[in-house]
């Protein structure tokens, strides 16, 4: 993988392996882990190969992909989570019906990580999924900060 495609905050948490001991964080703004602009039109050949894309539309395209991995030790549908900013980031790259798009998020489940079944499921356009019902988005966590610590009725 040529590492600049990796835009993982959490990346030079692998430097302990001989391939990446000089390998950083990435120090721009974090929109996916993987960033991957497919100006060969590889990874979108293979995606349509493989039913992904149904339409033949997509056959020569070359689409910038945001690639976001969740994996588990679990079977694959294992609950995993999302943050808003992936959340907003699969909602504004929704694909059309018909047609194409210039970005595709994709999750790409990777499930019984380290065990002999271990596999990989992707989720094209999340977003959509979403709508159609194949995944469910619940919002039963939130993160919470008292109020007084950034407004004007700061306490003393």
């Amino acid at each position: 993988m040529v590492v600049s495609n990796w835009q993982s905050k959490i990346r030079g948490r692998v430097r302990n392996h001989p391939s990446y001991q000089g390998l950083q964080n990435w120090p721009g703004r974090e929109t996916s882990d993987i960033v991957y602009n497919d100006t060969d039109g590889v990874l979108t050949h293979l995606l349509v190969d493989r039913g992904y894309f149904s339409s033949p539309a997509w056959i020569g395209k070359r689409p910038k992909y945001y690639i976001e991995v969740k994996a588990t030790t679990s079977f694959w549908g294992a609950r995993f989570f999302v943050t808003q900013n992936q959340f907003e980031l699969m909602e504004d790259t929704i694909l059309p019906e018909q047609g194409t798009a210039d970005a595709v998020y994709l999750i790409a489940r990777v499930f019984n990580l380290g065990l002999a079944g271990m596999g990989l499921k992707l989720y094209i356009d999340p977003a959509n999924l979403k709508r159609k019902g194949e995944l469910v988005f619940r919002s039963d966590q939130y993160q919470v900060t008292p109020g007084f610590l950034f407004g004007p009725r700061a306490v003393a």
